[in-house]
């Protein structure tokens, strides 16, 4: 799926504008014999004289206060949010997951559960549906960043009909698009439920917008059973 004018929210400015401003991302799903993979690469900065990206700051596992709303303030800087559902009425898991940038140039990442965790919404939190928040890396890159995550297929095993071989899956993909000098981010690239404004919308999707997979889990029992 490549994501970018079509695809776009604005929150602040329209998609293409300011200085070298044409943010895309290419989201690829494969599935290996142990994991579904998903991979985002981002390319968000689009000229040598555009602002730079606003990455995340502090520790991966304390996120910094927003003094300008309710929202996570991590929702204002560069990075992924992801959900995934099994019937579009709730999600079953969801996160955030934001690289981190310090000024001696070290990296890191800070992961919020969003979605499937006892302590949803603080960074570094796990809980009862640990085994359904993926294993995650990043790297940047000249435009921006690649990220991949990876969930375990014995995972997802135990949302799949004891009749069936495979899971219905569905899945919402956002990239967060955010410049230096900006206290909000400037925009967002979204998998579903595309354009529109995000100014006031901070982490929330709609379960029933999703891209559905069918993914073949054959010969994983469920190992959280």
């Amino acid at each position: 799926f490549t994501l970018g004018r079509e695809t776009y929210r604005q929150t602040e400015e329209p998609w293409g504008s300011g200085l070298g401003q044409s943010p895309r991302a290419v989201v690829a799903l494969r599935r290996s014999e142990s994991s579904l993979i998903l991979r985002v690469s981002a390319e968000l900065q689009s000229g040598t004289d555009s602002p730079g990206l606003a990455w995340g700051s502090g520790s991966d596992q304390l996120m910094p206060e927003n003094p300008l709303d309710n929202e996570r303030s991590d929702t204002n800087v560069t990075g992924l949010q992801w959900y995934l559902t099994v019937d579009g009425r709730s999600w079953v898991a969801a996160g955030l997951e934001v690289p981190l940038v310090s000024e001696n140039g070290a990296s890191g990442l800070r992961r919020t559960v969003l979605v499937g965790g006892a302590e949803e919404g603080k960074p570094g939190s796990s809980g009862q549906s640990r085994s359904l928040q993926p294993d995650c890396f990043w790297q940047r890159t000249r435009a921006g960043w690649e990220m991949q995550l990876s969930w375990r297929l014995a995972s997802l095993a135990a949302y799949r009909p004891v009749s069936r071989e495979s899971l219905r899956l569905g899945l919402q993909v956002v990239v967060n698009q955010a410049e230096l000098g900006r206290e909000r981010r400037k925009g967002q690239l979204a998998l579903v439920n595309v354009g529109g404004f995000a100014y006031l919308r901070g982490d929330r999707e709609l379960p029933e917008a999703v891209v559905w997979l069918e993914v073949d889990i054959s010969g994983h029992p469920d190992e959280r059973i």
